[in-house]
């Protein structure tokens, strides 16, 4: 791996240190508390909830640990109303975005939930099963799909979860661009 990702990959930690852990109820609901911003393959993505740091759920009020950098895709709405989640592993460079769909607690479709920065399925569905309670799976977890971050963009469009005459590309700036990778990854879901 080349040492610009790695470079990246701290820049990608210093820009989440500088969210709010610990806002309060009104902060969290206007979204109105300090967060990091980053551009991870042109999209921009804002970061709540560090990788180590607790969060707070909108639902049921528990907290949960966060083994990722978790927050959202600056300039969409997901089926929620909300800007579409995101989680980001270790691994920046990878050119993969998996759509996880979150069933409630009937099985029916609840929201979508993407992965970023992992190298394959199995690694993109061990993260976001990290963030949930034992026996989740089972109840919750509905269709994965892989994308490169090009199909992931169309995909966007297709189902219409781009804000009105909104973009998710971004300004690639100096302290948060992701350098492009030698290589593109195809998306694999095996």
């Amino acid at each position: 791996m080349p040492s610009n990702f790695a470079e990246y990959a701290r820049r990608i930690a210093i820009q989440a240190r500088k969210a709010d852990t610990t806002p309060t109820d009104a902060q969290r609901e206007a979204m109105n508390h300090a967060a990091g911003h980053v551009h991870i393959h042109g999209f921009n993505i804002t970061i709540c909830n560090p990788k180590g740091s607790l969060r707070k759920s909108k639902k049921n009020n528990r907290q949960y640990l966060m083994h990722a950098h978790y927050g959202y895709i600056r300039r969409t709405t997901s089926s929620d109303g909300e800007q579409l989640d995101v989680y980001i592993g270790e691994h920046p460079e990878s050119q993969l975005v998996f759509v996880i769909d979150q069933l409630d607690d009937e099985g029916n479709f609840e929201e979508y939930k993407c992965v970023m920065g992992c190298r394959n399925y199995q690694e993109a569905k061990k993260l976001y099963l990290s963030h949930h309670p034992e026996g989740w799976e089972d109840k919750h977890l509905g269709e994965v799909r892989g994308y490169t971050t090009s199909q992931f963009r169309e995909w966007l469009k297709k189902e219409k979860l781009l804000k009105k005459s909104a973009s998710v590309m971004g300004t690639p700036n100096a302290t948060t661009s992701l350098p492009q990778s030698p290589t593109s990854s195809g998306a694999s879901t095996a």
